[in-house]
């Protein structure tokens, strides 16, 4: 906490919050830094229901993977590898 005595009164509870914030050592820069990380909070929802969704993509391939014969896996294998040599060449 500040043991200067303020020179002006904030106007509204927003500046007052945020000369708390200075107070307690935070610049406004920070404050601000603050307010982008929580102002994406949708966004990072999103990404996550689309991760979770991914993953659930991921869990179905590799058990339906499972149920391939060998023999269909081997040629699978070999067709992704040589899509794989050919991209890369």
């Amino acid at each position: 906490m500040s043991d200067t005595i303020p020179t002006s009164l904030p106007t509204n509870l927003a500046e007052a919050r945020v000369a708390a914030a200075v107070d307690a050592g935070l610049s406004v820069e920070e404050i601000a830094a603050m307010f982008e990380v929580a102002g994406s909070e949708e966004a990072a929802m999103a990404s996550l229901d689309d991760s979770v969704t991914r993953l659930g993509e991921v869990q179905r391939a590799k058990a339906e993977l499972r149920q391939v014969p060998p023999t269909q896996l081997r040629g699978a294998l070999e067709l992704r590898a040589s899509t794989l040599r050919a991209a890369t060449a």
